[in-house]
C-alpha cells in the first residue's frame, strides 16, 4: 500500500483566506484533515466535501488542561493510523505550525513511527495582531529588536525557561498565552528595568468578528484587561511601537460591515467586510428531473426551449456539471439563448465557455422580467 507524506499546514490567524495558496491547494487534495479547535472552520471548505474532518481537541475532554502529552499522543496515533491506511492526511494548525503549536512533540512521535512529513508555514497570530492594529513591530526611531515568548509555561516544568531580564532587553516584546498572568509578567518586566509607563496593547480573537483591543501602560494593563474582560486567545505587544497604533490603526478607523450573503468578499470598497454566510448551497441528492431535461435538449435543441435563464452562479455550476456528465458537449445548447441574472452569473457561464445573450443592467429578478418584456 502506498503511503503519502503527512502535510502539516499553518491555517493562518483569524480569517479563513489567510491560509497560503499552497496550503489551500494541498487541502483541496486531502482525504483526512485533523485540525485544531482554534482554526476558523470555514478553512475546512478548501478540503473536498467527502474528506474526513476531525477536530484534534475533541479526541479527549482535556482541551484546557496541562495534560498535553496525552493529547499529543492521541493526535499522533490518529495521524499515524490514517497514514498507514494509505490516506492523504493534513494536520491543520492555527497560525504558523512552528510557533507555540506543540509541533516539536508531534514531530518526535512521527519520526519514531517513520512518518514522512512536509511543513507549510502560515501567518502567525502576532503578525496578524500587529498588522490589523497598525503597530509596526520594528521602527527605526524606537525598535530594532523583537522578542517573542510565552506568558504561560506547562506546569510540569521544574524551572521556567523564560528569563525576564533577557526578555526586557528587547525593544519590542510579543507575548502569547499571557492574559491570565499579566499581573506577574508586568511586575517582572518592571523589576527587570522596563519603565512603568511603557505602552502595552492586548489584542484578543485576532482578525475575527469578535476581535477586541485595549491599550495601556505596563503599570496598569493587567487591571485594564480584567476590567474590559479581555480573554484568551490574545496577543500582548509591549514597547514604544504600541504608540504608533494611535496614528496607524486602520482597523479601528474603518467602517465594519457584516455581510451575510454567499458572494465572495469584496476588497476595494468603502469599509471592512466581515463575511458570515447564513445559507449554504448543496447539490441535490437526485438529479433525475434535470437529467431528463438535459437529454431532451440534446435530442431536440432549440425546439424544446428558446431560452435558459440562470439566476445564480451555483445554478450554472450544477447545470453544466450534470450536462457534461450526460452530453459531454456544450454544442447541445446551440440555438438556445442564455440569460444571466447578473455579472457574477455571467462570469460563471464564461468559465464553461458560454457567453450570455442577456444580462440585465438591474441585477435582479425584476430586471430580468423588464428585459424580457422589451424582447416580447
Amino acid at each position: 500500500m502506498k503511503k503519502y507524506p503527512l502535510y502539516i499546514i499553518g491555517a493562518g490567524a483569524g480569517e479563513a483566506d489567510l491560509i497560503s495558496v499552497k496550503g489551500a491547494r494541498i487541502l483541496g487534495q486531502s482525504e483526512v484533515v485533523v485540525y485544531d479547535y482554534l482554526v476558523d472552520k470555514s478553512v475546512l471548505n478548501y478540503a473536498p466535501p467527502k474528506a474526513e474532518k476531525i477536530c484534534a481537541d475533541e479526541l479527549d475532554d482535556k482541551r484546557y488542561s496541562d495534560g498535553f502529552s496525552f493529547r499529543v499522543k492521541l493526535i499522533t496515533d490518529l495521524l499515524v493510523k490514517k497514514i498507514r491506511q494509505g490516506k492523504k492526511v493534513v494536520r491543520l494548525k492555527n497560525g504558523d505550525p512552528t510557533l507555540f503549536s506543540r509541533l516539536n512533540e508531534e514531530l518526535e512521535i512521527l519520526r519514531k513511527n517513520q512518518v514522512a512529513f512536509r511543513i507549510i508555514p502560515g501567518i502567525s497570530a502576532f503578525q496578524m495582531a500587529a498588522a490589523i492594529s497598525g503597530i509596526p513591530l520594528t521602527a527605526r526611531d524606537v525598535s530594532s529588536s523583537i522578542c517573542i515568548t510565552t506568558g504561560h509555561e506547562a506546569n510540569q516544568k521544574k524551572h521556567s525557561l523564560v528569563d525576564w531580564k533577557k526578555v526586557a532587553q528587547n525593544d519590542t516584546i510579543v507575548l502569547y498565552m499571557a492574559v491570565e498572568n499579566l499581573p506577574s509578567i508586568s511586575r517582572q518586566l518592571i523589576a527587570a528595568g522596563k519603565k512603568e509607563s511603557l505602552p502595552v496593547a492586548v489584542i484578543s480573537r485576532v482578525g475575527s468578528i469578535y476581535q477586541k483591543m485595549i491599550t495601556g501602560r505596563l503599570r496598569d494593563i493587567a487591571r485594564l484587561a480584567q476590567r474590559e474582560k479581555v480573554t484568551a486567545p490574545a496577543v500582548v505587544i509591549v514597547g514604544e511601537v504600541v504608540n504608533k497604533e494611535k496614528k496607524f490603526n486602520w482597523f479601528k478607523k474603518a467602517r465594519k460591515i457584516l455581510y451575510t450573503g454567499l458572494s465572495g468578499e469584496r476588497f476595494f470598497t468603502d469599509g471592512l467586510i466581515f463575511h458570515l454566510p447564513l445559507i449554504e448551497i448543496k447539490p441535490l441528492s437526485d438529479y433525475r428531473e434535470l437529467n431528463k431535461v438535459i437529454e431532451k435538449i440534446a435530442r431536440t435543441g432549440n425546439k424544446s426551449f428558446d431560452w435558459i435563464v440562470f439566476t445564480s452562479r451555483f445554478g450554472v455550476k450544477y447545470f453544466f456539471e450534470q450536462m457534461f456528465k450526460k452530453v459531454r458537449d456544450g454544442r447541445a445548447l446551440s440555438g438556445i439563448k442564455i440569460a444571466a441574472i447578473g455579472q457574477s452569473t455571467a462570469a460563471k457561464l464564461r468559465d464553461f465557455g458560454i457567453l450570455a445573450d442577456l444580462v440585465p443592467s438591474e441585477e435582479s429578478s425584476f430586471g430580468l422580467l423588464r428585459e424580457f418584456e422589451k424582447i416580447a
